[in-house]
């Protein structure tokens, strides 16, 4: 997998590659502007991961399927590997609400696509919120005129359909799944418009966020963004509202 970062010169990892397993790029960072660094780790869906207690009991409790499972496992798997590479001990990843529940000190994001999960951790005093998403070449056929209309808004740039949908997949998860008034977030609420290396994401009248956008040459997108930390919510106010979901989704 080698992803290229949108209107750069730059290949991200150049290549990717690293002291992960044979065919598994290494951890690497991504720099969202107007939020930070990001460190990205990936695993592949045929690894073996050993999963912490409280892991496998949301293992047993969610996922029924064998492909599912492999996609859980693998996504714990990078979430260990992106904490190492940020400095952090690793731990078990739950569930805060809609989104995954890393150690106190680390926000985080995970996403699987085309036999691939994808970590995004930051320190948790400098992020409220993280958001990843992963779409593979294969999700291109399946999005059209007919599947836009379930999340473009009129405002939209929607040159790049696959990019604008996992690009409203990040900003999704950076909020937690939650509206800024309470609601449900749906993907239609959030709208995106270009910008350098990505797009400029709007929620409601709150802060915009930049979504930074990376290419496959297989045509895979992967796109990540990260909501700046303040003092409503950095860590401490996280902790006090955390009620863990017994049903997990990544």
């Amino acid at each position: 997998m080698d992803l290229t970062v949108a209107a750069d010169r730059a290949v991200f990892g150049d290549p990717l590659t690293g002291d992960g397993p044979v065919g598994v790029p290494g951890p690497d960072v991504i720099d969202v502007p107007g939020a930070g660094v990001l460190t990205l780790a990936f695993a592949r869906l045929d690894e073996h991961a050993e999963l912490f207690a409280g892991e496998r009991a949301l293992l047993d409790l969610e996922c029924r399927t064998p492909a599912r499972r492999r996609e859980f496992a693998a996504g714990r798997l990078a979430a260990r590997r992106a904490v190492a590479a940020l400095g952090g001990r690793p731990g078990p990843v739950l569930r805060a609400g809609c989104r995954p529940l890393f150690a106190p000190a680390v926000e985080g994001s995970l996403s699987h696509s085309g036999g691939w999960a994808v970590a995004a951790v930051g320190p948790g005093r400098r992020f409220a919120g993280v958001g990843v998403d992963l779409e593979t070449g294969a999700s291109r056929p399946v999005l059209g005129p007919r599947t836009a209309r379930l999340f473009c808004s009129p405002d939209d740039d929607a040159s790049d359909l696959l990019a604008l949908f996992s690009a409203k997949e990040s900003v999704y998860k950076a909020w937690g799944g939650q509206a800024p008034d309470g609601g449900e977030l749906r993907l239609p609420r959030i709208v995106c418009t270009a910008a350098p290396h990505g797009f400029t994401a709007r929620v409601a009248d709150e802060p915009p966020l930049h979504v930074r956008v990376l290419r496959g040459l297989d045509g895979s997108v992967l796109t990540a963004t990260a909501r700046p930390a303040t003092r409503a919510t950095g860590p401490a106010a996280r902790r006090a509202a955390r009620v863990e979901d017994p049903l997990p989704h990544d």
